[in-house]
């Protein structure tokens, strides 16, 4: 079946190309008369040696795909694989881009080699819509009223309010409130009306000041923290002066907390001169500014291939892994500087090679009569599009058709390659005891063999994609090695793989698949107690994100055991807004408003269900 496979696709190729070759070559309409008789057989002639040799590389790379990898899980396919996808070539995998889109092809194309099944009625391919970074629309600028000449182009900043204003200027030196320098601004010129005013901010801070208090110092001269200071404060808005070739990402600041001030860069080392001319007799100037942005509408794509032609109603295991990464940066996620290209080697290059790699050892075994699938029985290869915005794509899959009505459990792979210490496996108690017999058989077997260490982790919930199907009511299984020092950072590279690890981690993976499908057994769906959270806080609301990021305010998607919350009304679905006074948009708002709360106290939740707003109380609960 795969050498068919092979042999079709060459044969296609040289089918469509000769089709190519004779309409361009013998229509009268394509440009070649027919008493050009010379001309057409010298284009005849270079097309011919020109399609031939395409069709020989087409050839020569099926043969390579056919002999040069295995059944066998091996560290040479790996690296072959994961080395294409976290090539600097392909841009950080940004969704929607050129770079990810490579990326889907190889996979793609892949599939298509081994024979499996495109998922989505003939398509590998299955398209979605999600909210993506804010970009700038019309001019953005700043000019002084009594001067044609006085134009300054802006950068938005999405922070806040967009539109048309008119006001004054006032320079604000570095704007670092907790040296109260906006406060002593507002009574140094007796400002009344705060509102009527645009601040100018230097970048960073006076070095004074990082001498003084060090541990500070770094969050104070956030453009986050300045320009909750100039919101509270009641400014209309701010200008972050910024220095020539610094490059920051300003359409990712959609992920921050917003508020009514607007916010803006200018590049002051390059309009220096035009600046100048432009703050002349600031005081008594008034000012139009320009501030206009809109969210962008990004398409994902899901990639899916199915070892038999999928039914509904077959009971299926699903293999997956999200294969998009953090592009040149986005600042909320990133750990690095902006500008870089994030090839997310371990994050989640390896995951994606860890499902292909499964994907050749299972579609090769049945297809040489080797596994004993069910007749009723199916598996699934998933990659996941949009994972690091909130799960998007995920999400999106597992309320399609194409979840099975008869699901018998998912497998995750998300940031295999960084194997150290040990292997952490989360989703042991999410199915019966037969499941977990099957995991702890082969969990043993590798620890009793020194192969690798593995540890079970509590809770089946986390930033991965697996908690979309678990909150479907299916048994899980996480593999994950661990964060580390390149997490989120461009040095996230396929050289710093460890590619052994990753063989015996997938060859795990095959030897449970084997004992679950030898078994015939499908396991029942358990519910787990959850951990509150990874973070360090010592108040939770007692709530599992359902999203992240959506500034829509955060979905409920389940709670914590036991938490007060549970007996407020909130159920899951619903959508809190505001706690208390405080605007609730995304987890950083919810993260503040955590980090100043109080046990023992209750508190006013307004939420959304229905697009009907709604109000609860409850107490929070501790760690």
């Amino acid at each position: 079946m795969i050498k068919f496979e092979k042999i079709k696709n060459s044969v296609h190729f040289l089918i469509s190309s000769f089709l190519y070759l004779k309409n361009f070559i013998l229509l009268d309409k394509i440009m070649i008369m027919k008493n050009q008789t010379f001309i057409k057989k010298i284009l005849l002639i270079l097309f011919i040696v020109f399609y031939l040799f395409l069709f020989l590389i087409t050839f020569l790379y099926n043969y390579k795909y056919f002999f040069s990898t295995s059944k066998e899980i091996l560290e040479r396919d790996i690296m072959l694989h994961l080395r294409y996808i976290a090539d600097d070539s392909k841009e950080g995998r940004y969704p929607n881009t050129a770079g990810s889109k490579n990326v889907q092809n190889w996979i793609v194309g892949f599939y298509r080699r081994l024979g499996l099944h495109p998922l989505f009625d003939g398509s590998y391919l299955q398209q979605f819509s999600f909210k993506g970074k804010y970009i700038k629309v019309q001019e953005n600028y700043v000019q002084r009223i009594d001067c044609n000449e006085c134009r300054i182009p802006l950068e938005p900043m999405p922070l806040g309010e967009t539109g048309a204003f008119r006001k004054k200027m006032i320079q604000g030196n570095y704007c670092i409130e907790e040296k109260k320098e906006l406060s002593q601004l507002i009574q140094k010129y007796r400002i009344q009306n705060p509102t009527d005013y645009v601040v100018i901010c230097k970048r960073y801070g006076n070095p004074e000041y990082e001498k003084e208090n060090p541990k500070e110092y770094q969050k104070w001269i956030t453009f986050e923290n300045k320009y909750k200071n100039i919101d509270l404060l009641g400014f209309a808005g701010v200008i972050f002066l910024k220095d020539q070739g610094e490059f920051i990402s300003t359409e990712h600041f959609s992920l921050t907390k917003k508020g009514k001030a607007f916010g803006s860069l200018l590049d002051n080392t390059t309009y220096e001169e035009s600046f100048k001319k432009l703050i002349e007799n600031i005081d008594n100037q008034e000012y139009q500014f320009e501030i206009h942005y809109q969210q962008e509408n990004l398409n994902g794509y899901n990639i899916g291939a199915s070892l038999k032609r999928f039914d509904p109603q077959q009971k299926v295991i699903y293999l997956g892994a999200h294969y998009d990464h953090l592009g040149y940066g986005i600042p909320q996620f990133s750990l690095g500087p902006m500008g870089a290209i994030y090839n997310g080697a371990d994050d989640n290059a390896s995951g994606t090679v860890g499902v292909m790699e499964l994907a050749e050892f299972f579609s090769k075994e049945f297809y040489r009569g080797k596994l004993n699938l069910p007749d009723d029985w199916n598996i699934v290869f998933l990659h996941f599009d949009a994972e690091e915005w909130g799960l998007y794509g995920s999400n999106y899959f597992v309320d399609s058709n194409y979840l099975s009505k008869q699901p018998i459990a998912m497998l995750n792979f998300d940031m295999i390659g960084r194997y150290r210490n040990s292997l952490q496996l989360q989703g042991l108690e999410t199915g019966d005891e037969v499941w977990q017999s099957i995991i702890k058989k082969h969990v043993d077997d590798s620890m009793n063999r020194n192969i690798i260490k593995i540890q079970f982790i509590k809770g089946a919930s986390g930033p991965s994609d697996h908690t979309s199907f678990y909150k479907k009511k299916i048994p899980v299984l996480f593999f994950f090695t661990g964060s580390h020092e390149d997490y989120h950072k461009p040095s996230d590279d396929y050289d710093k793989i460890n590619y052994q690890q990753m063989k015996y981690i997938l060859n795990l993976a095959k030897n449970i698949l084997l004992d679950l499908i030898l078994s015939k057994h499908i396991p029942e769906y358990q519910k787990v107690q959850e951990e509150a959270s990874t973070r360090e806080y010592k108040i939770r609301l007692g709530i599992i994100p359902q999203n992240y990021f959506s500034d829509e305010g955060i979905e409920v998607g389940g709670f914590v055991e036991n938490a007060p919350i549970q007996k407020s009304g909130i159920r899951e679905g619903d959508v809190i807004i505001k706690i208390e006074d405080y605007q609730i948009k995304n987890i950083y708002d919810l993260m503040d408003f955590l980090s100043n709360a109080q046990l023992g106290k209750k508190y006013k939740i307004i939420y959304k269900r229905n697009n009907q707003i709604f109000e609860a109380y409850t107490e929070l609960m501790g760690k």
